[in-house]
Order: structure tokens, then C-alpha cells, then sequence
């Protein structure tokens, strides 16, 4: 039988599991690439020193992978909405959690790759999943390290749906999911 080899069947919890793949090292580098983007970004866009970027610390990503996850499963029409002071949609764990700005904040400028030093398009080094490439290694590596794989199991493709433009999306008109990135799955 496969399972998890680092957790002991009484001692799992939720935090556990999560914690043995999103580690410090993932933490780190989340914390990192934002504070660089949001600098970068900030630097481009203001005119005045008024508007600076307020760097994030492994704290702030804790909490802003929270509120994704419990907006996972409470969904509203606009991400705005949970911090509302309408009764029908304020969630008050996700406003006493982060201030709705702050949230905002880190979610257009969460990044997880240097952009200045993404190699140029046709370079040997060139990958086009440059921007999550450190962060799919690192789970990878943790995935690898925390999970033993038992007797039974397969490989399968699926399809994540994906219209946006990438030039890592196909289309593979017998799927049910006909346009999307393709994915190799151990089940």
C-alpha cells in the first residue's frame, strides 16, 4: 500500500499534509519573487515615492493561501465581495485574516520567477514554464519525498481547461476538455 512516509497515521492533519509539501523552501521562494515583482512593478508604475510596494513575509502568503483555498469553496461573483459589509457575502474569516487592498496586493503581484532573468526566446536556455519552473521542481521534489507509491497505480492524461492564450495549450477534439494543457497524472 502507497501512503504518505513522513506522517504517521496519528498524527495527520490537514496543516500536516499541506505543510509537507508547501515547505520553507516554497515559502521562501513565493515570499521572495513577490517582494522582487512588486518592487519592479511599483518602480515602473509610480511617479512618486507615495506608492511603494510593502514587502511580504512568509506570514501575509500563509495567510493569502488560506483565504484562496476557503474562497475555493465559498465562491461569490467578485473576489471583492468577501471583504463587503452587505451580511449576504462578508466572510469574516477572510476579512479578519488580511484587509481586502492588501489581499488584492499580493494577488496581482504574486510571482514565483525573476521576469529580468527569464532567458530570451530561441536561447539554449530558454523553457516556457520559465515563471513556475523553480516552484514545479521544488513540489516535485517534496511530492517525491513524501508519498511512497503502493502496488497499484497508472498513469493518465487529463485535461485542465484553459482559453486563454499559451503556447503550451492544445486541442484534442475527442476529449470532453477539448482546449488546455495536457497533463500526465500518476493515479
Amino acid at each position: 500500500q502507497g501512503g504518505f512516509t513522513s506522517i504517521s497515521s496519528n498524527d495527520v492533519t490537514l496543516t500536516s499534509v499541506f505543510r509537507n509539501f508547501f515547505t520553507e523552501e516554497i515559502f521562501s521562494l513565493i515570499v521572495d519573487q513577490t517582494n522582487i515583482y512588486g518592487k519592479q512593478k511599483k518602480r515602473r508604475n509610480s511617479r512618486t515615492n507615495t506608492n511603494r510596494w510593502e514587502d511580504v513575509i512568509t506570514k501575509n502568503i500563509e495567510s493569502f493561501l488560506g483565504i484562496i483555498i476557503v474562497m475555493g469553496f465559498n465562491s461569490l461573483p467578485s473576489m471583492k465581495y468577501y471583504w463587503s459589509k452587505d451580511n449576504v457575502f462578508h466572510n469574516n474569516f477572510i476579512s479578519s485574516s488580511m484587509a481586502r487592498n492588501r489581499f488584492l496586493e499580493i494577488f496581482y503581484n504574486l510571482h514565483l520567477a525573476d521576469n529580468s532573468l527569464e532567458p530570451k526566446s530561441g536561447s539554449t536556455n530558454h523553457s516556457k514554464i520559465y515563471k513556475i519552473k523553480n516552484f514545479v521542481e521544488i513540489l516535485l521534489r517534496n511530492f517525491q519525498n513524501n508519498y511512497k507509491f503502493g502496488l497499484y497505480g497508472s498513469i493518465d492524461e487529463t485535461m485542465v481547461k484553459f482559453k486563454g492564450r499559451s503556447s503550451l495549450k492544445q486541442y484534442i477534439p475527442l476529449k470532453p476538455i477539448k482546449r488546455g494543457y495536457k497533463i500526465w497524472c500518476l493515479c
